[in-house]
């Protein structure tokens, strides 16, 4: 059976239960993966033998007074150190920025391809 878990604000990561959404009691353990005052939607993706922690960081919704960007952090274990480019640590300081908005769209590099992503807000 798959494990399930829930990312809280802050940002932190529980077990539950899959059959009553409750956390786990056997794993009461509570992980902080990354943190900032301006912090959340947070979202896990597995590729390979790694976890990627993104984060949305910074204010949304202040026109061009928003400070909106996506971060992200790797690790070997879901729960996590999650580290970013410069190999600091996520929980503890500001990750490096992963994707950062520039007028209305942004350009994503990879060691692979190149990408475009456009805000469309």
């Amino acid at each position: 059976m798959a494990r399930v878990r829930l990312v809280l604000g802050g940002i932190k990561l529980i077990q539950l239960d899959p059959a009553t959404g409750k956390r786990l009691a056997s794993d009461p353990m509570l992980y902080a993966l990354a943190y900032n005052k301006s912090i959340e939607a947070s979202y896990i993706y597995r590729h390979g033998n790694f976890y990627y922690l993104f984060v949305n960081w910074g204010i949304c919704c202040r026109g061009v007074e928003s400070t909106y960007e996506i971060r992200v952090g790797r690790s070997e274990k879901i729960t996590g150190p999650y580290l970013d480019k410069a190999a600091r640590i996520c929980s503890k300081t500001a990750a490096v920025c992963f994707l950062a908005p520039t007028a209305r769209s942004s350009a994503l590099a990879t060691p692979a391809s190149s990408r475009k992503v456009t805000n469309t807000g």
